[in-house]
C-alpha cells in the first residue's frame, strides 16, 4: 500500500543532485551556493552512493491538491565568485534533480530544431 495524501497534507521535497550531458561529473546540489536549511541526508544504499546520489532535504515546501505559484524562498546576495559558480553551472547545463514522494521530478526540455516534437 502507497501513502495515501489528503488536501494540504505537508509533502516533502528532497534535492538530490546537479548533472550535465556535457560532463561526466555529478556535484552535490548544495555544492552551488544556494539557500539551503539545516542539511541532513536521507538514508541511501550504496549503489545510490555508486552513482552520486546524496539525497538531502530541501526549504521547498509542498502542499497535496493546493496549487501554487513560484514563491520565494530566500534572498540571498552573492558575491562574484559565487555568481560565477551559477554561470559555469549554467554554461554546462547542469540540472538539477529532486525527489518528491521516493519519485524523481522531471523537466520538460523543448528541443530548439524541432520544437513540435517530444524531446
Amino acid at each position: 500500500d502507497g501513502v495515501r495524501y489528503a488536501r494540504k497534507d505537508k509533502v516533502k521535497l528532497f534535492v538530490n543532485k546537479l548533472t550535465s550531458t556535457h560532463t561526466q561529473i555529478p556535484y552535490d546540489y548544495y555544492s552551488l551556493p544556494y539557500c539551503h536549511p539545516h542539511i541532513h541526508e536521507e538514508s541511501e544504499n550504496l549503489g545510490e552512493r555508486l552513482s552520486g546520489d546524496r539525497i538531502e532535504n530541501s526549504l521547498y515546501k509542498l502542499e497535496m491538491k493546493i496549487p501554487q505559484a513560484c514563491e520565494i524562498v530566500c534572498k540571498k546576495s552573492y558575491n562574484k565568485a559565487q555568481a560565477a559558480q551559477f554561470v559555469e553551472a549554467i554554461d554546462q547545463e547542469y540540472r538539477a534533480h529532486w525527489i518528491v514522494d521516493n519519485l524523481p521530478v522531471s523537466t520538460v526540455v523543448i528541443n530548439e530544431l524541432t520544437p513540435d516534437e517530444p524531446y
